[in-house]
C-alpha cells in the first residue's frame, strides 16, 4: 500500500474515492451539454488544456491514467497544502491509501499552473507534452488510475 494525500470535500475515513470526478467535470463545461457554450472564458481555457493534456498522453505516456479518469493526489502534506490553498480554497485534505498494483503517473502540476512566455498554442503543446515526459519540477501531481481509500482526514 501507498500513503498519497487529496484534496476535497465530504470524505470520511473508510470511504473510497474512484476515478473520474474531474473527468465528469470538464466533460459538462457550459450548459451541460458537453463543449456546445462556455461558461466563461476560464471554462474554455481549462477544456483547452485537458484536450491537449490527453492528446500529448495518448501520444508520448499512453499507458499512464488519463486526467479525466483519475484520482488526483499528492505524495505529502506540503504539496497537498499547497495545492489546496492555491486552487481549492476552504477544501479539507486527506491521507489515503492505494495498492500497489493500481498504475501512477507522476506529472509536473507547476508545469500547467505557471505562466508561459510566448503564444498560447505553441507553449500550450510543449507543455502538454512536458508534463508527460519530464521529471517534475515543482508540485509532484500523482494522478492514480484506480480507487484510492481514505484512511484520514488530516486538515
Amino acid at each position: 500500500m501507498r500513503k498519497l494525500y487529496h484534496v476535497g470535500s465530504g470524505w470520511k475515513p473508510g470511504d473510497s474515492i474512484a476515478p473520474g470526478n474531474w473527468g465528469k467535470q470538464a466533460r459538462q463545461f457550459g450548459e451541460g451539454n458537453g463543449f456546445r457554450e462556455y461558461a466563461d472564458a476560464n471554462d474554455a481555457v481549462i477544456v483547452g488544456w485537458e484536450v491537449a493534456l490527453e492528446v500529448a498522453r495518448q501520444l508520448t505516456a499512453p499507458v499512464a491514467p488519463s486526467r479525466l479518469n483519475c484520482v488526483f493526489c499528492t505524495e505529502d502534506i506540503e504539496s497537498a497544502t499547497a495545492f489546496r490553498d492555491r486552487f481549492r480554497n476552504g477544501k479539507s485534505i486527506y491521507e489515503v491509501s492505494v495498492e500497489d498494483a493500481v498504475n501512477m503517473h507522476v506529472g509536473n502540476y507547476d508545469a500547467l499552473t505557471d505562466v508561459h512566455q510566448g503564444a498560447t498554442v505553441d507553449t500550450s503543446v510543449a507543455t502538454a507534452k512536458s508534463y508527460w515526459t519530464d521529471t517534475p519540477t515543482g508540485i509532484r501531481e500523482i494522478l492514480v488510475g484506480g480507487t484510492v481509500k481514505v484512511t484520514a482526514k488530516i486538515q
